[in-house]
């Protein structure tokens, strides 16, 4: 018992490794080393390859009707003669006959096949690059696409508990006598487009792992954290043309659906000149050796020696006519067809191209844009706060925010999409066309883009707290004191150099929002009920103190 006991522990050990093993494997692997391993054993690669070995066994098949023909012939059995009026005959009789055929000329016929064969060991190869090149793009694809999606998903998770809080304020403000109903009703029905969008975000990820585990056979890792971006390597960036000209004579050469129209035109030529070979004659020859013993009533052993050279002609070209007439019409075909494959090509390429430029130029607009669009959102709420705004302009404030972030993680996968798009059309794309980017020049970007928000959002409010007149609601005075807080716990991002002016003014709103807080100890009701607007400013007194006063 104590040894089952042992064996199942050690069975358990080492089933909990192997899956820890796999596991760390599965989801610690890069995008290149995944890329790695489904150019190793995709069933679409294996495929392609077994296609590319039967190609060139058909191209040696197509060679042996040029090797003569050797056949060997052994021939053994008895013969009786029954006679009436003398002996019967026996005999045992034995043959060998050895037969040499060799193909002289045929005018062609032999000479397309094998240049067909030709063709299509070539274009088997085409087509293994081309599967290569379309794993590669499919798996880029599927790993961006999930990042993407788990960032959209986050972004729109920020923007529904921005609508939440909006919701409750509009709320508030109404029990308070403050606001309106419409307010009210357009910050639910911006919740509720929120949480609908939400929803399309959680479908989409759904589709991004689905698509995650078809391309790679593996589930994606429950956190993105350690995923690494992707970007062109040394060779990849020597891969791309320096212009769209330049772009487009490498795919005149080298573009795989191009390359194909082009062996289609030469099958084309060749099965022409199969055609018109069956108007002329075949030239062979032939040559026969013969041993026999005891045959045909002759007793003893004889030889003969045979040859002969046989020329064919062909008397009824009526017959071969139609086919010669179809195969003329399909190489006019073959020739239109690489001419229509030409254009497509080249309005590919000048697509891509624009495609590649746009990503490049509208990955730092967008960049900024997102960076005002959070400044302007910082400014309607305190507008709104202050009645100087309407619900609706924060609520557009907050969609802008929300749509140039998504807008922003799809340029950031953009310009790698469209470049390895571009070197697929061009027909150079390979593994070693791309590298992992490394995860301290991620975790350095990231943390840029992040300090310069932050940086914005922080002189902003800095500078908001300065010249923006003060409130006297507890809500108001408990943002602003929530908002000095956040100064303070951000005093390490770089940011413009304080001055002693700067200080004194903080100091001033400081002592003011507690001021404030002592005083709305007696009721935000009583509070109201002394001003007539119902709306306080700051004012500067002589001594340089701020004071709040009721608005006339």
């Amino acid at each position: 018992m104590h040894l089952y006991i042992q064996r199942f522990k050690f069975t358990k050990i080492l089933f909990i490794l192997f899956f820890s093993i796999f596991s760390f494997n599965a989801y610690s692997m890069s995008l290149t080393e995944l890329i790695q391993g489904l150019l190793e054993n995709d069933s679409s690669i294996k495929s392609s390859e077994s296609a590319v070995k039967e190609a060139k066994n058909d191209v040696q098949t197509a060679w042996n009707a040029y090797l003569p023909e050797l056949d060997l012939k052994l021939i053994r059995g008895n013969e009786n003669k029954y006679k009436y009026e003398a002996a019967n005959d026996h005999y045992d009789h034995q043959e060998m006959d050895v037969t040499l055929k060799q193909k002289l000329y045929d005018f062609g016929e032999t000479g397309s096949d094998i240049e067909q064969k030709r063709n299509a060991y070539t274009v088997a190869q085409l087509d293994l690059q081309a599967e290569r090149m379309t794993i590669i793009i499919d798996a880029v694809d599927a790993y961006l696409g999930y990042i993407d999606a788990v960032k959209k998903l986050d972004s729109e998770t920020e923007a529904l508990e921005s609508k939440i809080e909006s919701t409750g304020q509009e709320e508030s403000r109404v029990k308070k006598g403050s606001g309106m109903a419409s307010d009210v009703l357009q910050a639910k029905s911006d919740l509720a487009g929120a949480q609908k969008t939400k929803i399309q975000a959680e479908g989409d990820l759904r589709k991004a792992h689905n698509k995650f585990f078809k391309v790679f056979k593996i589930d994606p890792p429950d956190t993105i954290e350690n995923m690494q971006l992707i970007e062109l390597s040394v060779n990849g960036k020597i891969q791309l043309p320096k212009d769209v000209d330049a772009a487009t004579e490498v795919a005149i050469a080298s573009n795989i659906d191009l390359q194909t129209k082009k062996y289609d035109l030469m099958d084309a030529e060749q099965d022409l000149v199969a055609s018109r070979a069956e108007f002329a004659p075949d030239l062979d020859f032939e040559s026969t050796y013969k041993w026999k013993y005891n045959v045909a009533g002759t007793k003893g052993g004889t030889e003969e020696v045979n040859w002969k050279v046989t020329l064919a002609i062909p008397l009824q070209p009526w017959q071969d006519f139609p086919d010669y007439k179809n195969k003329k019409y399909a190489l006019l075909t073959a020739e239109d067809d690489l001419e229509e494959e030409t254009y497509a090509t080249k309005q590919t390429i000048g697509d891509l191209w624009e495609d590649y430029q746009v990503a490049i130029l509208t990955k730092d607009f967008a960049l900024n844009k997102i960076v005002i669009s959070e400044e302007l959102l910082s400014i309607k709420k305190r507008e709104r706060q202050l009645d100087q705004a309407d619900a609706a302009a924060v609520t557009a404030a907050e969609n802008a925010v929300n749509d140039d972030t998504k807008a922003l993680i799809d340029d950031e996968t953009s310009l790698t999409q469209t470049s390895l798009d571009l070197l697929e059309a061009m027909g150079v794309l390979t593994i070693d066309s791309i590298q992992d980017v490394a995860a301290e020049e991620a975790t350095v970007e990231t943390s840029t883009t992040e300090e310069a928000t932050a940086t914005e959002a922080t002189a902003t409010e800095v500078t908001e707290a300065t010249v923006t007149e003060a409130t006297v609601t507890e809500e108001q005075a408990t943002e602003e004191q929530a908002t000095e807080e956040q100064v303070a716990s951000l005093e390490a991002v770089p940011v413009e150099p304080v001055t002693e002016g700067d200080l004194d003014i903080l100091s001033e709103l400081e002592d003011l929002i507690q001021e404030r807080a002592n005083e709305s100890d007696s009721g935000e009701e009583s509070g109201s009920e002394g001003c007539a607007s119902n709306v306080y400013v700051g004012q500067q007194q002589e001594d340089g103190s701020w004071k709040t006063v009721c608005k006339k």
